[in-house]
């Protein structure tokens, strides 16, 4: 049997919801799916095989100190370091009479850490199930490299896009609520989804993502706590995108903003994902009944520029607030984070880059210490093809 080569390009996770406006004019010489790609016919004669992946190596210095408050800030520490991560992914896609047909297995690989699926998924036309990243989200900071430092992002969905204009899209999807707990106990059975929606609107340089959900807690039955009980909450967010006119690289330049709010859904702020590059983290003395009722805020602000086609550099800073209600009037928590890197491209496929983080957490409790830390993280990774 001889192997062809695929006459088509498969699709890319992120243009699940595109507008039709924004890729006709990233793509102006037509869809880039009718393109060949670096993949090959399967036996079926009717599917197309590709595989990509990376290999990074990275690592992260840091200091830390704390206090309580009634002490100066006292030195933890100083840690070192180094992480290894190996991604292989598989995907196929078909061209069938009920629309594009799409399937992704995502594995991955760090050191320490058993094999873990990053996320798998099937798109039929407009609809995609499976596990992959929350429609909620939008930054997920993959310009900076302490990501390879957290923890898988992906969640178990089912989802379904509608096309309101060229401009605009539609996504609604039903998500899993195990991934947006906040704490690690006090929890009943969890039966209730979480429902998502977003709108992607495009115009010209501008990109505004709004999206919001609803979040149901069903809380561990208890002598104070009902077998029905439960909390009902809710979050929204908007991320407003603007491309930077830069002839060197105009795919990375860019600004972002972006703000959102959670009410009785604190895990929308991040809290339980620290790729989310919001750092909070509710200590175990919260229980659900405590934690799943906290009230926050959140912003963000992002700039990516490339000074050459070879050099680029990318700095964030974020602010997280949270009030956790207690029975002494409630705890408030507030962190920060911020980073800025420099990535160099010797050759295709290759980056090197060194970021320098801060973060900061500050808590009105006693019982919980105000951190601060500081980092330095190097990193060289490769990606094929």
């Amino acid at each position: 049997m001889r192997l062809r080569a695929c006459p088509w390009t498969g699709p890319s996770a992120d243009d699940f919801d595109v507008p039709r406006a924004q890729a006709a004019a990233a793509n102006p010489d037509g869809d880039p799916k009718d393109q060949p790609g670096p993949g090959i016919v399967l036996p079926d004669g009717q599917s197309c095989l590709f595989l990509d992946g990376s290999v990074e190596v990275a690592s992260q210095s840091s200091r830390l100190w704390a206090s309580n408050g009634a002490f100066a800030p006292a030195l933890l520490g100083f840690t070192s370091t180094w992480q290894n991560t190996v991604d292989f992914n598989v995907e196929t896609y078909n061209r069938t009479a009920i629309g594009d047909v799409t399937t992704r297995l995502e594995l991955s690989a760090q050191t320490g850490q058993a094999e873990q699926v990053k996320a798998a998924w099937l798109q039929i036309s407009n609809v995609v199930l499976g596990n992959r990243t929350s429609f909620y989200d939008v930054w997920t900071a993959d310009e900076f490299t302490f990501h390879a430092f957290a923890p898988n992002q992906s969640t178990n969905m089912i989802a379904g896009v509608f096309n309101m204009s060229d401009a605009t899209t539609l996504v609604v999807s039903l998500e899993d609520p195990l991934y947006r707990r906040a704490t690690v106990s006090g929890y009943g059975p969890s039966g209730v989804p979480d429902l998502v929606a977003r709108t992607h609107s495009y115009l010209g340089n501008w990109q505004l993502v709004l999206s919001a959900g609803t979040h149901v807690t069903p809380l561990q039955a208890g002598p104070l706590v009902a077998s029905t009980a439960s909390i009902f909450g809710a979050a929204s967010q908007a991320s407003l995108r603007h491309a930077l006119k830069n002839d060197a690289d105009q795919d990375n330049s860019y600004a972002i903003l972006q703000i959102g709010a959670a009410y009785h859904a604190p895990g929308y702020l991040g809290i339980n994902n620290p790729s989310s590059s919001l750092p909070i983290s509710l200590p175990g003395i919260f229980g659900a009944s405590v934690a799943e009722r906290a009230n926050g805020w959140n912003g963000s602000a992002v700039v990516s520029w490339a000074w050459t086609d070879k050099l680029r550099s990318a700095g964030f800073v974020t602010f997280t607030s949270l009030n956790v209600p207690t029975a002494n009037g409630g705890v408030t928590l507030r962190g920060t984070r911020s980073a800025a890197n420099l990535t160099y491209d010797p050759v295709s496929n290759i980056e090197i880059t060194g970021e320098v983080g801060f973060s900061t957490f500050n808590s009105t409790a006693a019982i919980i210490p105000n951190t601060r830390q500081t980092s330095f993280i190097l990193s060289a990774k490769h990606s094929f093809p």
